[in-house]
């Protein structure tokens, strides 16, 4: 990034480390070559007794070591808590075309409280790319996968074969999965995984196609009804 920070949108987070969060955060700094980041997040949404955490943030903020603060949950609840405690800019939460929930609903909210939302798991651990059917399977002690039991297995194949009407809105399920997740207001961006260059090109290229019509939207919104 030397020489060209100002072309990068830097987000990282700070997952517990022993170290302590300005300490890791500075760590970061030193291995980035940079003296901010733009986004600095808790891997997980503080409540009770690391509330302080939130203090925490606040002064990385005012040091100038991040320009905006953010968290990342799951839940309903963790979205009601984000709302309800305030001084957070941007919220991390799970959202694809299997499982909108709880951040469709919750949307109208945190765009009425500025709080920006990144959105993960968006090929809800690669079933959406199309590429697995009842005949995959996954090892238990190498794959998050592997702890899919019989039952929620078939939910996801049953989902994934609902949604296959999708390639005729866009060139596979996997871009219209990830399109999927850019066509709401309020979704400032979501996190793509790539494991090769190839597989970098075609994802973040899928990306640049823009959000999905309203028409398959709609058809989108009725599968997940029926599902």
């Amino acid at each position: 990034m030397r020489g060209r920070r100002d072309r990068w949108v830097v987000a990282t987070k700070y997952s517990g480390q022993k170290a302590g969060m300005r300490a890791t955060l500075e760590e970061q700094l030193t291995r980035l070559g940079t003296t901010h980041v733009d986004l600095y997040q808790i891997h997980w949404v503080p409540k009770a007794d690391d509330a302080v955490l939130y203090d925490e943030l606040a002064a990385l903020r005012r040091a100038g070591l991040t320009r905006f603060v953010g968290v990342s949950g799951s839940t309903a609840g963790d979205i009601d808590h984000v709302l309800a405690r305030g001084g957070i800019d941007c919220v991390q939460l799970p959202f694809n075309l299997l499982a909108p929930e709880p951040l469709s609903a919750a949307l109208p909210r945190l765009r009425a409280a500025g709080v920006a939302v990144i959105a993960r798991s968006i090929l809800r651990e690669g079933f959406l790319t199309g590429k697995f059917d009842g005949n995959t399977r996954f090892d238990p002690r190498q794959d998050v996968r592997g702890g899919l039991d019989a039952r929620q297995l078939a939910e996801r194949h049953a989902g994934v074969a609902r949604l296959r009407f999708l390639t005729a809105h866009a060139g596979s399920l996997a871009e219209a999965a990830i399109r999927y997740a850019l066509s709401f207001e309020g979704i400032s961006t979501a996190i793509i995984g790539t494991k090769t260059r190839a597989q970098a090109l075609e994802n973040f290229g899928a990306a640049l196609a823009g959000p999905l019509s309203a028409e398959a939207l709609a058809a989108i919104a009725s599968a997940q009804r029926d599902s």
